[in-house]
């Protein structure tokens, strides 16, 4: 968890993208996917389409993993969150983070997968 946290902490989100029922929020070359149904407070409103937007160009100040219960990406006074399984989820995984790799191992990205 605290390699996952290091990655994006510090990260201006880039774009917030809507495919299907998938939300991807983009830091760079990094991406957060939640599959899940996504909760929190963007400012004043809850988190939906029209509030999402305006986190792009916040700068990442935490990433919190709540084990079986939801993985949040908090800028400032907003918190965006996907559930953990439940409900809305529609595979084995609710949320997955990848990155590049950084030199020779082999593989082209690492994936952190809840």
């Amino acid at each position: 968890m605290a390699a996952a946290r290091a990655e994006v902490v510090g990260l201006r989100i880039t774009g917030i993208f809507f495919r299907h029922d998938v939300v991807e929020v983009h830091m760079g070359h990094v991406v957060l996917t939640g599959r899940t149904k996504p909760f929190g407070r963007i400012g004043s409103h809850s988190a939906g389409p029209s509030s999402m937007v305006s986190l792009i160009g916040r700068t990442v100040g935490a990433l919190t993993v709540v084990d079986g219960q939801y993985v949040a990406l908090d800028s400032g006074d907003s918190r965006l969150a996907f559930p953990i399984g439940g409900p809305t989820a529609t595979g084995p995984e609710s949320v997955t983070l990848v990155r590049p790799t950084r030199g020779d191992v082999g593989v082209e990205w690492v994936t952190w997968s809840w």
